[in-house]
């Protein structure tokens, strides 16, 4: 039993990090900050076992949930005293934003998963181009490929990742329609 929940926890810390981290980012600022309220938001998790007994969704919601209330607290803590930030930090905690931010952190996990899933050479060649904006002739250069090569290889990447997010971006899609259409309804 340890061991199976052991590997869950493996598990979830691998597709749960970077996306994590993205999220808190968007709220700290700080990237370095942001992985550490996400190392502490999974440290609260192994000390809740019976969390990661329930079904992976109530994991992914406690752990967003976590990551912001540690966020938050770590804001409210810096910013004491400083009632014009402690507004500003109000005013960015609105639904849309969290809704948009939670968004935008799914994505990403999802690129870097999808990313990771890519042939070593083509992965590290979109890394190089959009992560590092290196131009074509520098990664040609870098990686002792032919323009040509470097070229193919990135649309390879782009047709891969597009057929992989086209039912991602619908379904993201189809959940921002449905937090207009809620949050319209909830103005009357």
């Amino acid at each position: 039993m340890f061991i199976r929940i052991m590997d869950q926890f493996d598990r979830i810390f691998k597709d749960y990090f970077v996306r994590l981290c993205s999220y808190a980012h968007s709220i700290i600022g700080s990237e370095g900050v942001a992985e550490d309220m996400v190392q502490e938001a999974f440290i609260v998790l192994s000390q809740n076992k019976e969390v990661l007994e329930k079904p992976e969704i109530s994991i992914k919601s406690f752990l967003y949930g976590s990551v912001r209330n540690i966020c938050l607290n770590h804001v409210r803590h810096r910013n004491i005293g400083h009632r014009i930030q402690n507004e500003s930090v109000s005013d960015g905690l609105e639904h849309s934003d969290y809704l948009n931010e939670l968004i935008k952190a799914e994505i990403f996990g999802e690129l870097h998963k999808e990313l990771s899933r890519l042939p070593k050479q083509c992965k590290r060649i979109c890394e190089l181009i959009y992560l590092e904006e290196k131009s074509y002739e520098e990664v040609a250069d870098e990686m002792d490929l032919s323009i040509n090569t470097v070229k193919t290889q990135r649309q390879r990447a782009l047709k891969y990742l597009k057929s992989k997010f086209l039912a991602v971006l619908t379904f993201i899609f189809f959940i921002k329609i449905l937090w207009l259409i809620y949050s319209h309804l909830r103005l009357f």
